[in-house]
């Protein structure tokens, strides 16, 4: 509508990044606000070199995870 994204769809990105759910006025109906990091254990030390991994999740105002991939904005 108007050349704006409106309604249900999904948009990749070259980075991966995506986001699917409802648009509106071409942006995404809800944005993450909070990143929380998973995957961690406490008191993790990291040597250098040393590597590791890490899940980070998009959340919304709401505290609901964001679906998709990469969704974080």
């Amino acid at each position: 509508m108007n050349s704006m994204y409106n309604g249900e769809g999904k948009l990749t990105a070259v980075s991966g990044a995506s986001y699917e759910g409802l648009w509106i006025n071409g942006q995404p109906a809800s944005n993450a606000v909070k990143l929380v990091i998973t995957g961690l254990e406490e008191n993790l030390r990291i040597a250098p070199g040393q590597s590791f991994s890490l899940s980070v999740e998009c959340h919304t105002d709401d505290d609901e995870l964001m679906t998709g991939t990469n969704n974080c904005q």
